[in-house]
């Protein structure tokens, strides 16, 4: 029955150059998923699917959005959400399926029984991941974590190709794995160009764009900018609902102009109007191994970095670029705010933007995910 839904000529097969990109958790309009992987992939000439758990529409490049109805609880959710999932894919005619969360692993084996192309995208590291997980008890996660490798060892030798978005990802997963990495396009290197024209920076303030969460920083960030006289312009969705109360009770947080979820062009205007760029993060095993977008996106914008002084963001990130600071100790956290929006730092870090986006530019990591992804299609 399966093979039959999933027929598609394939042995004469008919290829007709489409890709479905599966999600339960992210939302349609995901960063990685379709701002970069997705619109690389359509701008090349494939016609794109993307099933998620919030939208039903059409996006640029003729990119289109599915809906997935999936419960609202979490729990919930990852017991029913891979069969919903799986019912949807009955009604793609993709030669290609990208899944990009854990929940979905189980999938790859089924797909592969139907005669169906695949690739996994591991966005994180993901038993690092379930090691820091707030809604995992903590004497659980060892158990989460290890559970978490059993489920890519048991699932991903059914996957046709394997994407990682960092090297070490890249080296957890094996020698298959090709390295899409988080890097700035061409389209948000040409807004935060057109944002610096348009917008003017606000005297004293600093900015914060991203998931708000604890392990992000987001009490530090506000603690620290109200202590040097900095205005925090914030964007991003609360973890919770409970965190937001907690925040927004916070003596502190007058300090904060609270955006909400911006969109691209939104983010764009947001940085043009800071005079730095914070990345205080956890020191976690996730977070020191990671490679976040931010980074890279302030300076394209031109904005100088403040971030937690971890030793691979040290090997990435320029010195000239970035002041590193031990994210726990805040007089040092609020003594490098005070300075940046004290100084010129930021007209000078702008002359570098162009040589910034050569560096950390998404094309060839976009050039490796069509690669792949047309090698898969004729074999």
């Amino acid at each position: 029955f399966i093979r039959c839904c999933f027929s598609n000529q394939k042995g004469g097969i008919l290829m007709n150059h489409r890709i479905a990109m599966l999600t339960t958790l992210h939302p349609h309009d995901d960063i990685r998923i379709y701002h970069k992987e997705a619109k690389a992939l359509a701008r090349a000439g494939w016609r794109v699917e993307i099933y998620n758990p919030r939208m039903e529409a059409a996006g640029e490049y003729g990119i289109r959005f599915r809906r997935l109805i999936l419960p609202s609880t979490r729990t919930i959710r990852l017991l029913r959400g891979r069969s919903i999932a799986y019912r949807a894919l009955f009604e793609s005619r993709a030669d290609l399926f990208m899944l990009h969360d854990p929940e979905l692993l189980p999938l790859l084996k089924p797909l592969r029984l139907a005669g169906r192309r695949t690739i996994y995208d591991a966005h994180e590291d993901l038993p690092a991941q379930l090691l820091e997980k707030d809604w995992i008890p903590i004497k659980m996660r060892p158990a989460a974590a290890r559970f978490g490798e059993e489920q890519l060892r048991r699932w991903l030798p059914y996957a046709d190709g394997v994407v990682a978005a960092t090297p070490s990802i890249a080296a957890r997963l094996g020698e298959r794995a090709v390295l899409v990495r988080n890097r700035v396009t061409e389209a948000d290197f040409q807004l935060f160009e057109t944002a610096l024209v348009r917008y003017r920076v606000i005297p004293r303030a600093v900015c914060y764009a991203g998931a708000l969460t604890e392990q992000r920083g987001l009490t530090r960030m506000v603690r620290c900018c109200h202590r040097a006289g900095a205005i925090l312009l914030l964007a991003g969705s609360f973890e919770s609902e409970g965190l937001r109360r907690q925040v927004q009770r916070m003596e502190e947080y007058r300090c904060v102009r609270y955006f909400g979820r911006l969109d691209r062009e939104g983010v764009a205007s947001l940085y043009a109007q800071a005079n730095a760029g914070l990345m205080l993060l956890d020191d976690t095993a996730a977070y020191g191994e990671s490679e976040p977008i931010k980074s890279f996106e302030y300076l394209c914008a031109g904005l100088p970095v403040i971030a937690s002084d971890f030793p691979h963001w040290r090997a990435l990130l320029p010195e000239e670029g970035v002041r590193f600071v031990p994210q726990e100790d805040e007089p040092s956290v609020t003594a490098a705010i005070a300075d940046a929006i004290a100084g010129k730092s930021r007209e000078k870090l702008a002359q570098r933007r162009e040589l910034y986006y050569e560096r950390y530019g998404f094309s060839p990591d976009a050039r490796r995910l069509i690669e792949l992804c047309e090698r898969l299609e004729r074999s």
